[in-house]
């Protein structure tokens, strides 16, 4: 070869690796970097993290703000904005120690509609005093929060939403910027995990001050310290739009570039719209349903129950209630193949990261005892100086035949001292039905909403917004106070088993079948995290292609 071909060949090498330096870099796709796609049944009306709950609201909150601690897939606790925490001698007192990169990150268009003056002296760390405000927030009588007694656990927290202390006395405290104390009044196993739900989330008071009454009425009035940030939302549109928050320094990293929810109250028609990849992961009514390609994700979260109106009419008796469910056999009674349900708190309820049902074992479901049942009745009428009771029992149209067969034993063991019928409601109906109270006895499911059985038993209590069956029991009351006492998983799960027995020999509620809830993820969709049974947790997406 000559020296001149030599040059050429030279040459003509530099100007291919020239080349390939110019061309974009051929990189594998990893997933990451994607805009995710997910459906919600209505727009959200607020976003404060201490005041709002629903499906929306939680996606959103979830995605956008974090709390001193998340729960992991497991079930177990992890750090979130707190990196380490230490718990007293006495099991009183936790101690958090936040991580200084935490920091507080606000829509863009917030800076037009707030003096420039508050930014100069705003510093957008999350401190200490951040969650002091917040968790004093909560429990303030004047803000009516419906998940104030999520907080009763916490020294004065129960006095403050009573009138009877003042907020400052609720047992929290900065005692620097990066350290949070907060005393609790008895040790209890089932608090830390509390602390990764929505009414522990900090709230900036700067900020706050500043939005004037606006706080989470709009996008341009929520300041976010999660993953995400809220980029997009208006009254009555038709998405929501979360972005990768550049301010967050998690221990995880954020995958997705950002996360669309799209309005759509049209539930049956969720499958079609991900299987055409409108969705990358939606809610699923029924397995059958599942699009082809996709896959399914399951959670026994879900006991479908007998409930009585416990605050009004005959079924306000607890004979009466005892007597209706004392007559009921179950051993025949069938659904589409649904398993009976072991007892009232859903199977998906962990301690720590165990199965409740499994530590705690089956609940004391009513035994038939018809006899007992006639006489007890029999009583209650009389001395209401009645003659019979007029029951009418709500359900859902798959629940109908089931419904039946619970009415035929009545009728059986009973004869004309009850006098009974069944009303079919679409689903949103019989919801809307009960929630206004205007019902006698109603077949519903009962979701467990996180993992925790103390959250599914509270909503029983009085002073529960979610008390939908208005049972009053101030013996109840003692009872969720020893579980938020107990101090070790074993008293946790005798504790809770104490409840759950006590509002089924109460009559209060009696648990038919198993449930769950259906989640269909897409082609190519991974790492969506379903850390709470119902609301996904985006930051660790993945769509490949």
């Amino acid at each position: 070869m000559t020296c001149h071909a030599k040059h050429l060949k030279h040459f003509a090498a530099l100007i291919f690796a020239a080349v390939l330096l110019l061309l974009p870099a051929c990189k594998k796709d990893d997933g990451s970097a994607k805009n995710f796609y997910y459906p919600v049944p209505a727009n959200p009306e607020r976003l404060d993290p201490q005041l709002v709950s629903g499906t929306a609201e939680d996606t959103i909150l979830l995605n956008c703000m974090e709390g001193l601690v998340r729960i992991a897939e497991n079930g177990s606790v992890v750090a979130g904005v707190a990196i380490s925490w230490e718990l007293s001698a006495d099991g009183r007192t936790y101690t958090f120690r936040l991580r200084e990169d935490a920091k507080w990150y606000a829509n863009a268009a917030f800076y037009d509609k707030i003096p420039k003056e508050f930014f100069g002296d705003f510093d957008n760390s999350v401190t200490a005093q951040d969650f002091v405000f917040a968790f004093r927030r909560a429990v303030m009588p004047e803000i009516r929060s419906p998940l104030a007694e999520k907080l009763d656990q916490i020294k004065n927290a129960r006095e403050i939403r009573q009138g009877k202390a003042k907020p400052d006395t609720l047992g929290v405290m900065a005692v620097d910027k990066y350290t949070l104390q907060i005393a609790l009044l008895q040790p209890g196993a089932e608090f830390l995990p509390l602390l990764a739900l929505a009414p522990f989330y900090p709230c900036s008071q700067a900020f706050y001050n500043a939005a004037q009454g606006r706080y989470g009425l709009e996008p341009t009035y929520l300041m976010c310290n999660g993953p995400f940030y809220l980029s997009s939302w208006r009254e009555g549109g038709s998405t929501i739009i979360l972005k990768k928050n550049p301010a967050y320094s998690g221990a995880e990293a954020v995958l997705p570039a950002a996360v669309t929810l799209q309005v759509d109250s049209n539930s049956a028609g969720y499958t079609a719209r991900l299987a055409s990849g409108m969705y990358s992961l939606c809610p699923l009514n029924n397995e059958a349903d599942l699009p082809g390609g996709c896959s399914a994700i399951s959670f026994n979260n879900r006991v479908t129950a007998l409930v009585f109106n416990c605050g009004s009419g005959f079924t306000k008796q607890v004979a009466v209630r005892a007597a209706l469910v004392g007559v009921l056999d179950l051993e025949n009674l069938a659904i589409n193949g649904a398993a009976r349900a072991p007892g009232l708190v859903p199977g998906s309820a962990l301690i720590g990261n165990e199965s409740y049902r499994a530590k705690a074992g089956g609940a004391a479901l009513a035994k038939k005892d018809a006899v007992k049942a006639k006489a007890e009745l029999v009583a209650a009428l009389a001395a209401s100086g009645e003659n019979a009771l007029e029951l009418t029992v709500l359900c859902s149209q798959e629940l109908e035949q089931a419904v039946r067969q619970l009415l035929q034993q009545w009728n059986v063991a009973f004869g004309l001292l009850v006098k009974t019928g069944v009303e079919v409601l679409p689903e949103q109906g019989l919801a809307a039905r009960v929630a206004r109270g205007d019902y006698t006895a109603a077949v519903i499911p009962l979701t467990l909403q996180g993992q925790s059985p103390l959250k599914f038993l509270a909503q029983f209590s009085k002073d529960s917004p979610q008390n939908l069956l208005r049972f009053v029991s101030d013996e109840y009351v003692k009872l969720l106070d020893s579980l938020r006492d107990a101090s070790d998983s074993k008293a946790v799960a005798d504790a809770a088993h104490r409840a759950e027995d006590y509002l089924l020999k109460n009559g209060v509620c009696l648990p038919l079948f198993e449930g769950e809830s259906l989640f269909a993820i897409g082609k190519n969709v991974s790492g969506v995290a379903l850390r709470f049974s119902t609301v996904p947790d985006f930051r660790s997406g993945k769509i490949i292609g």
